[in-house]
């Protein structure tokens, strides 16, 4: 099939082609080059028009489409406050139960990549003193000497201030 862009089968242009030059003086009953071309160019407009319909078409899907997305979100809107309003009323509430309507969906948010898990950096400084299992070195900021120099204390990650009071004591 082809498309309604290009209306003319590919081996009708050179078939035009031909009794526009080389067989243009060639007249076979009531076949020529000048009928070949109207009817060829009706065959252009007739397809024009059907995809200027089909532009219309499209447009009034999309038209309705939206009107239908719009009354159904209306619908549950009211079905949810009927409901409230139903909460005394049980034989009201079984007849809006019987109603089979679609879960209302909100507009789904464009997919966000997880971001990758980075690993932590341990410092070990030479100077500290080694402590068992897993250490991490943390400068605390009220670890600071009369100098002003902040000092390096080696910290079990949740044993801040056991870790503190170890050193000050």
């Amino acid at each position: 099939m082809f498309s309604f862009m290009n209306a003319l089968p590919a081996p009708i242009p050179a078939v035009l082609e031909l009794f526009a030059t080389s067989l243009s003086e060639v007249r076979f009953a009531d076949l020529d080059g000048a009928v070949l071309a109207r009817l060829a160019a009706e065959v252009e407009a007739a397809a024009a028009g059907v995809s200027a319909q089909q532009a219309s078409l499209d447009q009034a899907r999309a038209t309705l489409a939206g009107k239908q997305e719009e009354l159904m979100q209306r619908v549950l809107r009211a079905v949810a406050y009927a409901r409230v309003y139903a909460e005394t009323d049980t034989e009201l509430a079984q007849r809006l139960d019987a109603i089979a309507l679609p879960r209302a969906s909100a507009p789904r948010a464009p997919r966000r990549l997880r971001p990758t898990a980075v690993e932590p950096v341990v410092v070990v400084e030479a100077s500290a003193p080694p402590v068992a299992d897993a250490v991490v070195t943390e400068v605390v900021a009220d670890d600071v000497d009369a100098d002003g120099a902040e000092a390096a204390l080696p910290v079990r990650k949740g044993k801040r201030r056991a870790a503190l009071s170890a050193v000050d004591s």
